[in-house]
């Protein structure tokens, strides 16, 4: 994909560009709510950042702070799907129908302070740490297929304006460029409307 417009204001000659971004940083260099701990020869494993490298030292941490009843951390089966492009999920057992290509992969462990509140039910923690989970397998899909944007904003003449990179997933790139771009035409029509003020003042009587 090249860079793709997705706007343009016929008034201020604004144009806004959807762009693909293959520097883009794994959503998981940053998050320490979820874990996502893969072993596969040829894929990454963001969990080693962790200590979690070797999966002696993941079964440890599991065994002590993932209890279901008490613990501090939950943990779940991740589970891949790799036919072309990758897929990954979580939960209790495969879930996808295609015995040959996917399998267990890892484990993907949730803070649950960082993911619940303090007088939630063990219930409803376990089910908000299992929606963080599978939330940040889709974010880990999305960068592994290299569903990565950035989006940028051009004057009449072509001139950047305005850009952002990073995104991970169309949908959050378009919502924020198309957010951006609200936000860069309103203040180009307000300098037009000024210049035309300074430049036409019997336009504007006082």
């Amino acid at each position: 994909m090249h860079r793709e417009q997705i706007a343009h204001d016929d008034e201020t000659g604004l144009t806004l560009y959807l762009i693909p971004d293959d520097d883009c940083e794994s959503p998981q260099d940053h998050d320490d709510a979820v874990i996502l701990c893969i072993y596969h020869r040829r894929r990454l494993n963001p969990g080693a950042r962790h200590g979690f490298a070797a999966q002696d030292a993941l079964h440890a941490f599991v065994k002590a702070n993932c209890d279901p009843k008490r613990g501090q951390w939950a943990a779940f089966p991740l589970w891949a799907y790799e036919h072309g492009h990758i897929a990954y999920r979580v939960g209790p057992a495969n879930p996808f129908y295609d015995p040959w290509d996917s399998g267990r992969i890892g484990v993907a462990l949730v803070n649950l302070a960082e993911v619940t509140n303090h007088n939630d039910s063990r219930a409803v923690k376990q089910a908000k740490a299992l929606t963080a989970a599978q939330g940040a397998a889709d974010d880990y899909t999305a960068w592994s297929n290299g569903d990565c944007y950035g989006y940028q904003v051009e004057d009449a003449n072509g001139e950047s304006i305005d850009s952002c990179f990073g995104f991970v997933g169309s949908d959050s790139a378009d919502d924020s460029a198309r957010e951006a771009f609200a936000y860069a035409v309103a203040d180009a029509r307000k300098a037009l409307a000024a210049a035309l003020e300074t430049a036409r003042p019997d336009l504007y009587p006082a």
